[in-house]
């Protein structure tokens, strides 16, 4: 199970990142391609440590800092819960010549999945600096946390990288300041949930070995 609406979060500490290696850490939803680095498709929102860039459906944005051996990156992800559109109101009429009363042709019923979704958002901070907004106008998800790792095939050390859904005391949340003055006005509550708080599960297949994809340039 993903994540499919309210404030979570979880983080990602680089613990070995040889001169060869390269990280992206973010989200992605169920259909995104497990063969491929979060990001490469329209339905992954990374982070990546190289130049600081973010990364949606293969095209790099300048967005934050860079970031590195010993750094903590924390990833946010803001879904607001489905709201359902009312049902049409039923206008009552009198048939001439009878005391019964019908329903007025009107228009057709909405279906059950109809409803307006306002659209989430993707944030990520760098040792408890927030980056600010990297998407917005996420589609519905669920989304799934992601990891891809880079490294040269030839690089004898690997790539590795901790992750924290809540177990461990949070190592790159910002402060309660930085985030009302981005983040509140577009609907996400300080603190954010950690995933353990929830049921989800990670996405199998993106968090990729140093011996799956080469370095990324």
């Amino acid at each position: 199970h993903g994540v499919a609406s309210g404030t979570w979060y979880f983080e990602v500490g680089l613990e070995a990142l040889p001169p060869s290696g390269a990280v992206r850490v973010g989200w992605a939803a169920a259909s995104s391609e497990l063969h491929g680095p979060v990001g490469q498709d329209a339905r992954g929102y990374a982070y990546r440590s190289l130049e600081g860039h973010s990364v949606h459906a293969s095209r790099r944005s300048e967005y934050g800092a860079a970031f590195g051996l010993g750094d903590v990156v924390g990833c946010l992800i803001h879904l607001p819960a489905l709201a359902r559109a009312a049902p049409p109101a039923v206008k009552l009429e009198s048939e001439p010549g009878q005391g019964l009363a019908t329903e007025a042709a009107g228009a057709p019923e909405a279906p059950e999945s109809a409803g307006c979704l306002a659209k989430g958002l993707v944030a990520f901070t760098k040792n408890g600096e927030l980056q600010g907004v990297a998407y917005d106008q996420l589609p519905p998800g669920p989304y799934f946390p992601a990891v891809s790792l880079y490294s040269d095939t030839q690089q004898p050390l690997p790539v590795r990288v901790r992750a924290n859904f809540g177990r461990d005391p949070a190592r790159a949340l910002p402060s309660e300041s930085a985030w009302s003055a981005e983040l509140a006005s577009r609907g996400a509550p300080f603190p954010p949930r950690w995933l353990t708080d929830g049921t989800f599960g990670f996405l199998g297949g993106l968090v990729l070995g140093p011996q799956t994809l080469p370095e990324e340039g």
